[in-house]
């Protein structure tokens, strides 16, 4: 039990963190809440907070799951396209970094599946056998909810299924996730200062589409150098045809990964935004240090979003960030830990920091932490 209550206190010590404003505290109090209690609708409040609409489809999900609650039998009709496309996307995504959260079909509790073609499915579907509109007019009568999963033939569905005698009100259309990105302030936003920046490190370049964002952003001052990390060899290869097409000065890019010291490691390359680095990759990928790449160079800002290495990264980059005090922007969204444990790291190296969190996305993505 001792030990119990020493773990919790280490716990709410991490908590402590000097915000630099109150809507910043706001965000993150129902970022926890979301986290302690798995209750998205305090992450619905985190993302209005940030002025931002919610995805539908997280409203969607939250009555489904009441409905199931309350006794109602849900059943997802018409296995087609979109729900097929939708399950590949679950088997692919859950689990990943970015995907904390998600509205997946498989986290609602389904009563039944159900399609007219029901033969087609003879291994199930969601882990659930699909039945036939036969079996399903046995259970016309009861409390029912009829959720068609094919948006793009949903008034041909439902007017068969009135024709069968179901009633309206137990009709409805599945709403899908539709993420949407607002970064046009992203890693830039109002209360970070445009100054004159020395070395300047993007981790995580993806295809410099927020480097050219920060050289737009940051034209009226300069800097110095951009260090710009890449694992993914067809995204790094898009860098270095921007960077010559473009003729940025002083950009060097190199194609490994960010972590706390150097070594090989697996890797998902997809050859977009979302490869990332894991035990169960198909690649290898280097794996280096921002401190022992940076040769000594001064550094005064680092935006940092490597798909779940933000922590290592950051423990790489630890004598900079101590010697330089570096205006720091990270990803805030891939491990549900990095909530705690990444504004504790950055503040163990420098008390000095204050935070600003902001979410750029109606979903559990694009939430950056900022270190001024």
């Amino acid at each position: 039990m001792e030990k119990r209550n020493e773990l919790n206190e280490v716990d709410v010590s991490k908590r402590k963190i000097q915000f630099a404003d109150k809507l910043s505290e706001k965000i993150y109090y129902n970022l926890l809440k979301t986290q302690e209690t798995k209750n998205i609708s305090y992450l619905l409040e985190a993302i209005r907070l940030s002025g931002i609409t919610p995805d539908p489809a997280y409203e969607w999900y939250l009555k489904l799951k009441q409905m199931a609650a309350d006794g109602t039998r849900l059943i997802l009709y018409g296995l087609g396209k979109a729900a097929k496309t939708m399950q590949q996307e679950e088997v692919k995504r859950k689990g990943t970094p970015g995907y904390l959260y998600y509205p997946f079909l498989g986290d609602i509790d389904w009563f039944g599946m159900c399609d007219k073609n029901a033969d087609n499915f003879p291994e199930g579907f969601l882990g659930k056998r699909v039945m036939s509109v036969n079996e399903l007019l046995l259970l016309k009568e009861k409390n029912i909810c009829i959720c068609i999963a094919a948006p793009d033939y949903y008034e041909e569905i439902e007017k068969d299924l009135l024709g069968l005698g179901i009633k309206r009100d137990n009709i409805v259309r599945h709403i899908y996730p539709q993420t949407i990105c607002y970064e046009e302030k992203q890693y830039f936003d109002d209360f970070i200062d445009v100054k004159k920046e020395s070395a300047v490190i993007d981790a995580g370049c993806y295809c410099c589409d927020t480097l050219e964002r920060f050289i737009q952003w940051n034209k009226p001052k300069g800097y110095d150098d951009i260090i710009a990390y890449e694992p993914d060899l067809k995204n790094f290869e898009t860098c270095k045809k921007k960077v010559k097409e473009k003729s940025w000065k002083n950009v060097k890019l190199i194609n490994s990964g960010v972590s706390d010291k150097e070594y090989i490691y697996k890797f998902v390359g997809n050859g977009d935004s979302t490869s990332y680095a894991s035990i169960d990759g198909n690649e290898q990928t280097q794996m280096i240090s921002i401190d022992a790449s940076t040769n000594g160079k001064k550094i005064s800002f680092i935006k940092m979003d490597v798909e779940g290495f933000e922590l290592q990264a950051l423990k790489g980059a630890k004598e900079c960030i101590k010697r330089d005090h570096p205006r720091l922007a990270i990803a805030l969204y891939h491990k549900e830990e990095d909530l705690i444990e990444i504004p504790h790291y950055i503040q163990t190296l420098s008390k000095e920091y204050k935070f600003y969190l902001r979410i750029y996305s109606n979903a559990y993505l694009e939430i950056v932490l900022y270190a001024v």
